[in-house]
């Protein structure tokens, strides 16, 4: 059975839709929660996919959650070790910080249902599925922005970059998926 190791960074924060979509391709999840996890411990190279949750917490917010140096650390050890890697909201924040890119408030917050539409990139990607359909939760008040990243979608004013690849196999996220994932790309 493939493994998949999720981190958690508030105890109210969970996979949703994503821990059927993994039972359902044949993972084993296991949970660990950030803040009282030794992560230096841990092989982050070990589980076939690591995801990496949200939470209402900036990528740079270290002085108010320390545990964040730690997390970023196992993220570029993850990058390193090419294995698949997803990050949903704060999890996509700090794989753009472990990859040097820029984390920053947006100055407004966007709270609210919004399609996705995607870039042509984006349409023949995992998140083809999603082009044109339903809206999905969107939640947020930080953009990022990642080196030499290809767009694969474009979301709604006033956010930037919310959905693409860095490169095979990682994937970040900052919208919060409702249906259609299941969907998604074969073999994850």
């Amino acid at each position: 059975m493939k493994s998949a190791w999720v981190v958690r960074h508030l105890a109210f924060e969970g996979l949703g839709v994503f821990a059927e979509v993994l039972e359902q391709r044949g993972y084993r999840v296991r949970m660990f929660e950030a803040p009282v996890t030794d992560l230096a411990e841990l092989d982050a190279g070990e589980p076939d996919l690591l995801v990496l949750l949200g939470g209402p917490i900036g990528a740079f917010d270290e002085a108010v959650y320390p545990y964040l140096a730690g997390v970023l650390q196992w993220v570029e050890q993850r990058l390193a070790s090419g294995r698949k890697l997803l990050g949903v909201c704060l999890g996509a924040q700090l794989i753009a910080r472990a990859m040097g890119g820029q984390v920053r408030p947006m100055g407004v917050k966007e709270i609210g249902y919004a399609p996705l539409t995607l870039t042509a990139a984006g349409r023949t990607s995992v998140l083809a599925p999603l082009h044109a359909s339903i809206p999905v939760l969107h939640w947020h008040g930080d953009q990022f922005e990642i080196p030499r990243a290809p767009r694969t979608s474009r979301p709604p004013p006033p956010a930037r970059i919310r959905l693409s690849p860095l490169a095979t196999p990682c994937w970040r996220c900052s919208s919060i998926w409702k249906q259609t994932l299941g969907r998604s790309r074969p073999g994850w």
